[in-house]
């Protein structure tokens, strides 16, 4: 791996940084350090092997955890089902071969971006279909509902807007398998991309690479917005504030 910084000086603090934490991903000192509570390690469907964890994070509401392998196998779960504990989803993020470097989910937790060896960062909508789920409502309950409802005898809904014995169809997250759509391929950099991280709005993307340039993205064009350039070894890790205050 060492192709990944031909440009950078081994000396360098944050390249050296970076040869220990990244340039061996199949390394088995690394495997012991990757840490989650689900396990520590998981199978890549591609060798058979066991694949150390390089990425994990957890949407801002909660809803969603993601871990993905050095593989680039991304596992999805939502850690409020604590009875079935089970991955909702389970893809490849970039090709066989490949290793993938960051997973991040944005702040409206609708994307998912990967980073890669493959010298590219990809988007993912990772939004969950939603089903109708009955939810009992106590006898007497006042509901807003329409007057055609109210008429319906067979509705269990008496004619002054009180409930009986119905149940109200609720929208949630369906708890079945889905597969993330793929929506952007960001392929501008001509290294490795190591890092990135999304503005509060989830509207623009900051990648890091091994080429020393961190680009800006607007994902709703694709296009690069500004490069950070001037680096004399890889860029490996970026933080974005982009706050008003």
């Amino acid at each position: 791996h060492a192709n990944a910084h031909t440009n950078a000086n081994a000396n360098a603090h944050t390249n050296t940084h970076a040869n220990n934490t990244h340039a061996n991903p199949d390394n088995s000192s690394t495997s012991s350090s990757s840490s989650l509570s689900i396990q520590s390690s998981i199978q890549s469907p591609s060798t058979g092997e066991r694949a150390s964890i390089q990425s994990v994070d957890i949407s801002d509401d909660g809803r969603t955890c993601i871990a993905a392998n050095n593989h680039s196998i991304v596992f999805l779960w939502d850690p409020t089902d604590s009875t079935n504990f089970i991955p909702l989803s389970k893809f490849r993020a970039h090709p066989t071969g490949t290793y993938l470097t960051k997973a991040k989910i944005s702040p409206d937790c609708r994307q998912l971006v990967t980073c890669s060896s493959d010298q590219t960062a990809k988007l993912f909508d990772i939004t969950r279909p939603q089903v109708q789920v009955p939810v009992p409502v106590p006898a007497q309950v006042p509901l807003q509902v329409p007057s055609q409802v109210k008429s319906n005898p067979s509705g269990g809904t008496n004619t002054n807007g009180t409930c009986t014995n119905t149940a109200v169809p609720v929208p949630v997250p369906a708890a079945v398998g889905f597969t993330p759509t793929l929506t952007l391929t960001l392929a501008q950099h001509q290294k490795w991309v190591w890092d990135a991280v999304f503005s509060a709005d989830s509207s623009y993307l900051v990648t890091a690479s091994s080429d020393n340039i961190a680009r800006l993205f607007n994902l709703r064009t694709g296009e690069v917005v500004r490069q950070y350039e001037g680096h004399q070894f890889a860029v490996t890790c970026v933080a974005l504030n982009d706050s008003s205050t």
